[in-house]
C-alpha cells in the first residue's frame, strides 16, 4: 500500500524531470514579439499594407527571448475578415504572422477576442476618457478609447499558437493589436458606417509567447503517475 504510494510519487517525480529536459532540449518558442506596420480598416476587415493579395507587411521593432535579435526584422500576416474569421469563435489560421528570421515559427490565430467595452458611448458628443464596442453583426473586436486632444485609439486581442516545426513543440499566448487616430473614435465610426475605410492606418501589436502546451505522451504520463498517488491513497486509506 505505502509502496503504491512511493510508486506513484517516483513517477510523478519522473515526469517533472523528462517533461523539463524535454522542453530545454526542444528550446520552444518563447518571448514577446513588438512589430509595426499599417493597414486599412472597414466595419468588418482588416486589410494589412500593402493591399489586397490576402497579406501585408510589417517590421519588428523589438522582441525579447525567441524572437531577440531578428534579422532580417521583417515578416508577412494575413488580412483578416470577420465574415470568414467571425469573433469569439474558435478559429484556424495558419501563418498568421510570419517572421522570414525565423522560418521555423508556424504562427497560427486560434481566437479573436471580442471588444470588452459597452456600445452606449459609441454615439455620444466626444469628450475624452470615452469607451465604446460599437455593436455590429456577429460582434466587434474593438476597444476604442477617447483621449486629450481630440485623439483616439483602437485595439484588439487575439489568441495565438506557435509551432516550431523543427521539434514540434507548441507555446500558446496572446496578442494585442492598437492604432492611434487624430480624431474621436465618433468620427471614425461615423466613417465606417458609411461603408467607408480608414486608409493607412500605422498600427503595432505586442506577442507574448508563455505557454508550452504539453505534448499527448506528455499529459498521458501525468495521468498515469497522478493515478498511481491516487490509487495508493485509497489502498491505504481502506487498510
Amino acid at each position: 500500500m505505502i509502496n503504491n504510494l512511493r510508486l506513484g510519487f517516483r513517477g510523478l517525480a519522473l515526469l517533472s524531470v523528462m517533461f523539463a529536459s524535454t522542453i530545454a532540449a526542444n528550446a520552444a518558442i518563447l518571448g514577446n514579439l513588438n512589430i509595426n506596420g499599417s493597414a486599412t480598416v472597414s466595419l468588418t476587415t482588416i486589410d494589412f499594407l500593402p493591399l489586397l493579395g490576402g497579406t501585408g507587411g510589417f517590421t519588428v521593432a523589438s522582441g525579447t527571448g525567441s524572437f531577440a535579435n531578428l534579422l532580417p526584422n521583417t515578416g508577412t500576416i494575413k488580412d483578416l475578415d470577420s465574415t470568414i474569421q467571425p469573433v469569439g469563435t474558435p478559429l484556424n489560421v495558419p501563418n498568421f504572422v510570419v517572421l522570414e528570421a525565423l522560418p521555423n515559427m508556424q504562427l497560427t490565430l486560434t481566437f479573436i477576442q471580442p471588444g470588452v467595452y459597452s456600445s452606449a458611448l459609441c454615439g455620444a458628443s466626444p469628450a475624452p476618457g470615452q469607451t465604446c464596442t460599437p455593436t455590429v453583426p456577429g460582434g466587434s473586436p474593438f476597444n476604442l478609447q477617447n483621449f486629450a486632444g481630440s485623439t483616439s485609439t483602437a485595439s484588439f486581442g487575439v489568441l495565438v499558437q506557435a509551432l516550431d516545426t523543427n521539434t514540434g513543440e507548441v507555446t500558446a499566448g496572446t496578442g494585442t493589436f492598437t492604432t492611434p487616430f487624430s480624431v474621436p473614435y465618433q468620427s471614425i465610426l461615423a466613417t465606417l458606417g458609411n461603408n467607408g475605410t480608414v486608409s493607412n492606418n500605422p498600427f503595432s501589436a505586442t506577442f507574448t509567447l508563455d505557454t508550452i502546451v504539453p505534448e499527448p505522451a506528455t499529459m498521458t504520463m501525468g495521468a498515469l503517475g497522478l493515478g498511481l498517488i491516487v490509487l495508493g491513497a485509497i489502498r491505504r486509506k481502506r487498510a
